[in-house]
Order: C-alpha cells, then structure tokens, then sequence
C-alpha cells in the first residue's frame, strides 16, 4: 500500500511541478493587464458594453456606475434585460433615462433551443454598430481604465477576441475558500490556452471581441445551445482561425459571482458541466482532487502515527513520507501563488483539504447531471440537456 501512495504522490509532484513551471509562464509572457495611462488626443475605435441581467436590480447599478466612469471615449452601455421580475427593469430604465450613453432591450421570451444569457447577449449585439463589443456580467466591477487598456492590448496583439480573468471579490468564508479552488480546475483543463493566439477559451464575464469578427463566427446564435456560452463562443473562433488572448485582468476587473455555500455548490456545478462538457474531464478532475490534492493530507497524518507507533519507519513508509512531503510543499507553492494571482484571500488555504472536499462533491453532481438526470436549473430556468451539456429544445 505504500508504493502505491509513493507512486502516486511522485505523480502527483511531477504534475504540480508542471502547473509551477506554467504559472511562471505566464507572468513572464505579461498576461497580466495593468492600466494603461491615457494618451491625450489618440484615436479610440468605438465599443459598446453589452450587460445581460436578469433579477440582478443590487447589482446593476454599481456594475453601470463603474462603466459609466471608464476613459474610454464615445463608449456606448446597452442593457439587456432578460425576463426579471424584480426591480431591475426600473433600474435600467432610470439609468437609461439619467444617462445618454445607456439604452437598454427588453425580452419577455427565450425562443426554444436558447440559453436565456446567449439570447441576451445576442440581442444586445443586434442593437449597436460599435466596433468593439465588450460583453460584461452584472456583478463586474471595472476600473476606470479597463475597457481603453483591453482595446490598446488587443490591438497591439491583433487579436479578434481578447477576455480577462478578474480578481475575486470574495465576502464570505465559503467564496474564499471554494471559488479559488474552482477556478484553479478550469484553468488546468485551458491552461495551454493562457495568451495563445489560437486559444479556445474565454471568461464570459469580461470578453471583449471586434465586431467583424463576431459577425464572422456568428455570434452568440451560432453557440446558443451552449449551456457554457463563453468557452463555445471562444472554441468558435479558433474554428474560424481568429486570434484570441487570454490573461489576468485582476488590475482591471473584480467579480462577486455568488454569495454563499448554496449558491456557490449550485452555480460552479453547473459550470463544471458545461466548461468541461466531458464525463472523461469531469472523473479526471475528481481524481485529480483526490490523489493530487487531497492525498497528502491523509497519508502524512498516517505515516506520523505509524512513526509515533512504531518507534520508526519502514523502507516504504519512508519513502511515501519523503514524496508525501514533496508533493504537499509543492502543491502550497502552486496554490500560493494562484491564489496570489487571482487576488484571492490566502488565509483561507487553510482549510484548502475540506475545499477540496466540497469541490469534488460539485464536479460529483456534475458528472451525476451530465449522464443521468440531464437538467440543470440557471437563473430561474430549468433546462434539459444532452450528453454535450447543450440545450435540448423543450418539444
């Protein structure tokens, strides 16, 4: 038993060494947006902000005040409201009424085959002539150089389509100890995409992208099944050959996706779904949780009570507890610094071994949903999906 704990936590080690060896990568590829000084006089091209809300009346008016404050000139904000039944159509309207650089679009119906979010989003594109769409989530808060810095760095890239990782804006225990760990999956399975130019990720929350190119992919229309839109949308345009950069915008950006443990479980499984879209990556990221970052935590407590018991160590146990120990300082150096780059809260790494639990449950129901029950509630919305975590058209 412990050669095979010795072979799996020297795997586990090469793969964190891995991860390590990426994470210097990025920050030495500058991935890492910071705001940009303006430059007197420099001619901007025209970009529209693109909003989709739907119940989200708390949130709207900070996410639209902190876009009303960008640099950018002659930026256009267009809020899409979908179905709410709550203030925020009163919202909207008095924003739009305050400010001429806000309108705002109404749906009161999804059509069949449509996640609601794409529907917006798609509606909202249909309603400007901007060349630049940027495509934001109600809970963004940007600073006030965001949108002009992410069109000078796509620009100087010649990239089509440009998204943002934000920074964390985490109030409870549960949003800083779950959501790090959350994205730390999604960004080992798209890791290779990181500032690629034929990448085939984005973060919906902040995706900027040229409107030429939009209309050349098809828009949100042509992944509108997609319970995922964003990572559809970016596979999309690596299909069409566009050129695509993904980095850090935490300088730029910060999110409040969720509010709590329930919240939390429920929205990063039904992201799970539909990023990895895939039972194969959805066991693989269980496994990887359990042997790859869970593992340490059990077999060294064990090996010190052996140690403690025995007076000392077999040969096996010894070299078990000398891989254990790498493989756990290793994995806190990759955390560290992730959490690090993310703007995240490390005290809560902490309790990084019941994170680990309570993860693994999510991509659990994730894989339950994916190839048994095929329905998952969003925003109000309860859809059925097939094997590939698309939209099933209600009959």
């Amino acid at each position: 038993m412990w050669w095979i704990i010795a072979s799996a936590s020297a795997f586990a080690s090469v793969a964190w060494l891995l991860l390590l060896r990426e994470q210097r990568r990025v920050r030495a590829d500058g991935l890492e947006l910071s705001p940009e000084p303006a430059t007197p006089g420099a001619d901007v091209p025209s970009m529209c902000v693109i909003v989709p809300v739907r119940n989200a009346a708390p949130a709207l008016q900070r996410c639209v005040s902190a876009l009303l404050a960008q640099d950018h000139p002659g930026l256009s904000i267009v809020i899409v409201d979908d179905r709410s039944d709550d203030d925020t159509a009163a919202v909207a309207g008095a924003l739009a009424r305050d400010h001429d650089r806000v309108s705002t679009v109404r749906i009161d119906a999804v059509p069949p085959g449509w996640l609601g979010k794409s529907h917006a989003l798609w509606a909202g594109s249909q309603s400007t002539v901007a060349e630049w769409l940027l495509f934001v989530d109600d809970d963004c808060v940007l600073h006030p150089a965001a949108a002009r810095t992410a069109v000078a760095e796509a620009t100087r890239r010649s990239a089509d389509l440009l998204s943002l990782w934000p920074r964390h804006d985490g109030r409870t225990l549960w949003e800083r100890l779950l959501i790090p760990l959350c994205g730390g999956i999604i960004a080992i399975w798209f890791a290779r995409d990181q500032g690629r130019g034929d990448g085939g990720f984005a973060n919906g929350q902040f995706l900027l992208i040229r409107r030429d190119a939009y209309a050349r992919i098809g828009g949100h229309r042509s992944v509108r099944s997609a319970l995922i839109e964003d990572v559809a949308l970016a596979a999309r345009a690596r299909e069409f050959g566009l050129i695509s950069f993904v980095g850090s915008g935490r300088a730029l950006l910060s999110v409040r996706m969720y509010d709590g443990l329930r919240s939390t479980f429920d929205g990063w499984s039904r992201i799970f779904i539909g990023a990895l879209n895939n039972p194969a990556k959805l066991l693989a990221s269980v496994l990887w949780l359990l042997f790859g970052s869970l593992l340490p935590y059990i077999a060294l407590p064990v090996l010190l009570a052996c140690l403690v018991s025995q007076g000392g160590l077999h040969a096996s146990q010894t070299v078990a507890l000398a891989l254990a120990l790498l493989h756990l300082a290793l994995q806190v150096t990759v955390s560290v610094r992730f959490w690090g780059m993310g703007g995240c809260d490390r005290r809560a790494l902490w309790g990084y071994p019941l994170a680990v639990v309570i993860v693994t449950a999510m991509l659990v129901r994730a894989l339950y949903v994916l190839l048994v029950s095929r329905r998952v509630r969003w925003r109000a919305t309860m859809y059925t999906i097939d094997g590939r975590a698309r939209i099933v058209p209600r009959a």
